[in-house]
């Protein structure tokens, strides 16, 4: 089968009559975990220069890493500079949940700069934390082994299939991006981009630029999306980082 039989393949949805969405669960703004790659921080008012790392954060909200010299209340009102990236914003937030080393807040008011600020720099993780799996009823049976296939409904996804020794094959789509891996050819990227047609329901994809290596670029995103990709297990999660390489 082509590469684009099989893209065209995975998009299309059961039925017309079995839209995608129905599917798909509508879950709360994802959170992304903050690792020390990100450039993200917060200084409290107050804090006499001291910036609290994140332990995760999203468009509606943020966990702080409590300092010992902080001392907050739950319902408490805070204010301070968030940067994200190089970019700093003046915000407040209020305290929801906290414990002895976190404190769960969420953003007051309709700060659309904020947010569009964390989807464009979170943009990989925010599409990896959507993809939600698809039922093994609603999958055509794999010859080479048993599939699983994630997918945030639109053109963003991760197929993989496995057999007893591990990996025969997957591959993701991402904000334009395609990589693939076989057993028998190895790793490759490209780009893709979304093909729709008058059917309900009905999305195609046209792959473009299928080349045989990853540009270190696409390989850094591409285990970016596997890390924030929540519902497979650890081993495979391993697996797929370790065949996309260097």
């Amino acid at each position: 089968m082509s590469i684009l039989k099989k893209l065209s393949k995975t998009f299309a949805g059961k039925s017309a009559a079995e839209p995608p969405t129905n599917r798909l669960q509508v879950q709360r703004a994802a959170r992304v975990l903050v690792t020390p790659l990100h450039r993200i921080s917060f200084r409290p008012v107050g804090s006499d220069g001291n910036l609290l790392g994140l332990k995760n954060i999203s468009v509606g909200g943020m966990a702080l890493i409590c300092d010992r010299v902080v001392k907050w209340a739950s319902e408490d009102l805070i204010r301070g500079l968030l940067t994200v990236d190089k970019k700093e914003f003046e915000i407040e937030a209020r305290i929801r949940h906290l414990s002895e080393v976190l404190a769960g807040c969420e953003f007051t008011g309709e700060n659309l700069i904020l947010k569009r600020a964390i989807e464009d720099y979170l943009r990989v993780e925010i599409l990896a934390l959507n993809l939600r799996p698809i039922g093994q009823a609603y999958l055509k049976p794999d010859p080479r082994g048993k599939a699983q296939w994630l997918t945030d409904g639109k053109a963003n996804e991760l197929y993989c299939v496995s057999d007893d020794l591990g990996l025969v094959a997957f591959h993701m789509s991402f904000i334009g991006h395609y990589v693939e891996w076989t057993r028998e050819s190895g790793v490759r990227a490209g780009s893709v981009r979304p093909n729709e047609d008058d059917r309900p329901y009905h999305k195609g994809a046209e792959l473009l630029d299928l080349s045989k290596s990853l540009t270190k670029e696409a390989t850094s995103l591409a285990k970016v999306f596997v890390q924030n990709v929540e519902r497979v297990s650890d081993d495979l999660r391993r697996e797929l980082i370790e065949k996309l390489g260097d």
